[in-house]
């Protein structure tokens, strides 16, 4: 789940407020954070909350359930 938060202009700039929500193999995580970090325009994770996703008995790859709060800087 994406959420928009808010919208804000400061100087040149565009600024989107995220929340992400979701839940990711935790073989993909690290694949995950590094795409963000690699994005361009520039997003910044302001905050991030990880923990243990239950698991099911009939799947037994183990999932981390995440939020995270982040913003992406575009030129206006």
């Amino acid at each position: 789940m994406i959420r928009a938060d808010q919208i804000e202009q400061i100087d040149g700039f565009v600024r989107l407020n995220l929340t992400l929500n979701g839940v990711a193999p935790e073989a993909e995580l690290g694949r995950f954070l590094h795409g963000l970090a690699a994005m361009e325009p520039i997003v910044v994770v302001e905050q991030l909350s990880l923990r243990r996703a239950r698991n099911s008995r009939s799947d037994a790859e183990r999932k981390i359930t995440f939020q995270a709060e982040l913003f992406g800087l575009a030129n206006r």
